[in-house]
């Protein structure tokens, strides 16, 4: 276990920060991944203590995918497949853009919506994100952005994305805290920084 934790701890794509900005690195975060991401960066909770999510296979209303019921060993998606364009064009496989149609972008960005506005919810239970941490900074725009770029993307937002999410935000009017941060949420989620993990 020692060897294995050492050869993860230092390899040289974990740790170096150069290996990022090369042309073809990261890979495309699974919709079921991001979901978890978000609940978890704000601190989900359910009034029933039990997190009743299911059902998220749908393209069209949920996530294109549902925990633990993927049609092969493979996950949802074959480790060969070729995105065709550009990505085939350069040689690089990637498995995760199997289950991104246009049917599933559009699907997910209304559940990361849903889910950032109201929580996932089936039969009694909410699943709700906790935002009273960044409520306070609802009125600092650049401070709520830069918050949830550490929070959700690692400090990885580039400048050009920062900018326009603090202009986006300063656009909403001060008193409404809870909908600066929900919509800057919003964006985040469904942005293709986020999307894309390096």
């Amino acid at each position: 276990m020692k060897a294995v934790l050492r050869a993860i701890l230092l390899d040289y794509e974990a740790r170096a920060e150069t290996v990022t900005t090369q042309q073809g690195f990261g890979k495309q975060k699974e919709p079921i991944v991001r979901l978890g991401q978000i609940l978890r960066a704000f601190r989900a909770t359910a009034p029933s203590a039990k997190f009743r999510i299911w059902n998220l296979e749908s393209p069209e209303y949920g996530l294109g995918q549902n925990p633990l019921r993927a049609p092969t060993v493979f996950n949802f998606f074959e480790p060969s497949y070729v995105l065709p364009g550009a990505t085939a064009d350069a040689g690089l496989v990637a498995p995760e853009f199997k289950i991104t149609t246009e049917t599933t972008a559009i699907g997910n960005a209304n559940f990361f919506r849903d889910t950032v506005y109201r929580g996932v919810s089936y039969d009694l239970d909410q699943v709700s994100p906790d935002y009273s941490e960044i409520l306070p900074l609802a009125g600092n725009p650049t401070q709520l952005i830069d918050r949830l770029n550490l929070l959700l993307m690692a400090n990885g937002m580039s400048s050009t994305m920062r900018s326009i999410l603090i202009q986006a935000i300063t656009e909403i009017p001060p008193s409404e805290t809870e909908e600066r941060v929900k919509a800057a949420v919003h964006l985040i989620a469904t942005s293709p920084e986020f999307v894309i993990q390096k």
